[in-house]
């Protein structure tokens, strides 16, 4: 529900819905209209700017629910609640992944591929790395005889 940023108008009454009111909710930020009356709603009314705004006949039929704008006070807070942000969260989470995945093995069968493939390609990796390890080796003994020469 929260991805659902312009929605400006929601009415769910009378669905037979039950559990609680997702915390997403509180993030629609253009909501005008809100009616979750005479479902089987129950828990807290979720803290937000906007769903305190509607007036009390909008939870109406809902006798589990409380919090403002009801006149039912609710007791301790229920962990459970907060379940639902995170869910959300984690789907988002699992497209991030797949997509790494996916580069990762196109990016290194793309390299393997052109270093199978491809026989100046593959003479100039090697050769590449063949100098680079042999310019590693150099400085590291000039860097050691300095070193051995200092503390001589």
């Amino acid at each position: 529900m929260g991805r659902l940023k312009s929605l400006e108008s929601l009415d769910l009454s009378r669905n037979e819905f039950s559990g609680h009111i997702p915390w997403s909710l509180a993030q629609l930020t253009f909501l005008s209209y809100l009616d979750l009356s005479f479902n089987d709603l129950s828990g807290r009314i979720p803290i937000g700017s906007q769903l305190q705004r509607f007036c009390y006949t909008s939870y109406s039929g809902n006798p589990h629910l409380c919090g403002p704008p009801l006149t039912r006070r609710c007791g301790f807070l229920q962990v459970v609640e907060k379940k639902d942000v995170k869910e959300e969260d984690d789907d988002s989470w699992k497209l991030y992944y797949i997509g790494m995945g996916v580069g990762f093995a196109f990016g290194f069968l793309g390299i393997c591929g052109a270093l199978i493939l491809n026989h100046l390609c593959r003479y100039f990796v090697f050769a590449s790395l063949s100098h680079m390890k042999d310019w590693m080796y150099v400085i590291m003994v000039v860097h050691f005889g300095k070193l051995v020469r200092k503390f001589r």
